[in-house]
């Protein structure tokens, strides 16, 4: 699968000789919909998880925590999802 964290990248800092990797926020929607049509694709956990962050704004650390029965009430996904978020250190 591609690293979509290299999929957006900082054309000014990539220039640089000292670049390290640096990555920026994903601001355009038809990047947003071509990532999550490629997860969809490939993954649903992947696809699902990316969505939820997006929409959410939640650290991917803390979405990892979540498992089916905290998304999905039966045969029903559920409105709402209780998290309680990682403190920054």
């Amino acid at each position: 699968m591609m690293n979509f964290a290299k999929f957006v990248y900082c054309e000014e800092q990539e220039k640089r000789k000292d670049f390290m990797e640096f990555v920026q926020p994903i601001r355009s929607l038809k990047q947003i919909e071509t990532i999550k049509k490629l997860l969809r694709q490939q993954n649903l956990r992947d696809y699902s998880l990316f969505t939820v962050g997006i929409n959410s704004g939640l650290r991917i650390s803390d979405l990892l925590k979540l498992v089916v029965s905290d998304v999905i009430d039966g045969n029903k996904v559920k409105d709402r999802i209780r998290l309680r978020e990682k403190k920054n250190k």
